[in-house]
Formats: structure tokens, C-alpha cells, sequence
């Protein structure tokens, strides 16, 4: 039996607690453990779903996914890191580029080379947005279609998609 140890970037938001649910929910997951810096608005409340798994499969901590390192993630035996952190405001990245520069671009690049810095390499898998693809141009959008991002949320999202696939 094939048995799984993933971590969850972003772990505490929206898209991260239904991912956490259903991950502790498969049997093959014997380990999932969450990351996240409760940046957001998640600080007031406890946002995962009732789910009697968590109480033996699941680690939360508070950390900042960009604190992590190689020796972290081969001591702790992850297997598959889905990278779901990211800031995500469209208005806010137009105002505050660096920031979405900073977070979601860099710190994907660079969660990517601390896991080629693993012994154990563990599988990447990163989040996009489809605000990669900006206004459509046909419907139904495919991953085909071009993409042009119109925030610097989207291009943050984006340029870290291509950053991970070249390094990782």
C-alpha cells in the first residue's frame, strides 16, 4: 500500500482547508501537515471542517512557508508538497506590487530550490490562478488559451508557475 506524507502551503485558506479535508479523508495520505502564517483573516477563527481524521492525520503549524528548509522538509519525510500560499488580492497587488512580488513569485522560486536542496525531493505542486489568462478570449477557456495576466497578482501567479516548472 502506497502511503503519503503531504504538506500544504496556504494551508488555513480557503482552497487549503477543503484540500486538507480531503486529503486527510484518503487513505493512502497517512500524514498531512499544514503551513501556514495566518496572515489573513484566519487568525479569529479555527476554518477546518469537522473531520475526526484530523485529530490523527493532520499538523498544523505557524510558519511562513518561505522559513522552510531542506534539513525541515527531509527531517519531517514529506513526500509531495501542494503549494497553495500565495496573496491574493487584485486590488491590493496593484497597489503593492513588491509585496506579490515578494510572496508569491520569490518565494515560490525559492521553495523550489529548497526542495532541490532535499535529499529526498519531494513532488511540487503549484497552485496557479486563472487570472493567468486575463479577459477571455473564447469560451470555454482552455489551458491553451494565451495568457495575459491584467494584476501583478496574475503575473506573481504566473511567473511563479513558470519559475517552479523550469527549476523543479
Amino acid at each position: 500500500m502506497i502511503t503519503l506524507h503531504v504538506m500544504v502551503t496556504g494551508a488555513a485558506g480557503l482552497y487549503g482547508v477543503h484540500l486538507v479535508d480531503l486529503l486527510v479523508s484518503c487513505p493512502e495520505v497517512t500524514k498531512v501537515t499544514g503551513i501556514d502564517n495566518f496572515s489573513r483573516q484566519f487568525l479569529t477563527r479555527n476554518p477546518f471542517l469537522p473531520n475526526p481524521a484530523l485529530k490523527t492525520k493532520f499538523l498544523m503549524l505557524r510558519l511562513d512557508y518561505r522559513s522552510l528548509t531542506p534539513e525541515m522538509i527531509d527531517a519531517a519525510g514529506v513526500d509531495a508538497i501542494v503549494h497553495l500560499a500565495a496573496y491574493v488580492s487584485i486590488d491590493e497587488s496593484m497597489e503593492d506590487p513588491e509585496k506579490y512580488f515578494q510572496n508569491n513569485e520569490r518565494g515560490s522560486f525559492e521553495l523550489a530550490r529548497t526542495l532541490l536542496a532535499t535529499k529526498s525531493k519531494p513532488l511540487l505542486v503549484v497552485a496557479s490562478s486563472p487570472e493567468v489568462y486575463g479577459n477571455p478570449l473564447y469560451t470555454p477557456m482552455d489551458e491553451d488559451h494565451p495568457m495575459y495576466p491584467r494584476s501583478f497578482y496574475a503575473v506573481s501567479k504566473l511567473a511563479a508557475e513558470k519559475h517552479c516548472r523550469v527549476l523543479y
